[in-house]
């Protein structure tokens, strides 16, 4: 998107998390996260927040990952 100088929405990088959990891309999703959180003008809402919590729960059940980097 960014290469072709179209600016993502929070509804964008919410649905591509969520998207990356859903196919166990756990360290896509995780660093699309963090990318999230450096942008200035966009901030994580409750339903990024949600999404983040049930998909580290989700990662918890095929590795053992500490659900307390979760919170």
């Amino acid at each position: 998107m960014t290469a072709n100088k179209v600016t993502p929405s929070l509804i964008t990088f919410n649905t591509l998390i969520n998207a990356y959990f859903k196919m166990k891309c756990y360290k896509h999703a995780w660093d699309l996260f963090e990318q999230l959180k450096k942008t200035s003008d966009i901030k994580p809402d409750c339903y990024t927040y949600t999404t983040m919590i049930n998909g580290i729960k989700s990662m918890n059940k095929v590795k053992n990952t500490d659900v307390t980097k979760a919170l």
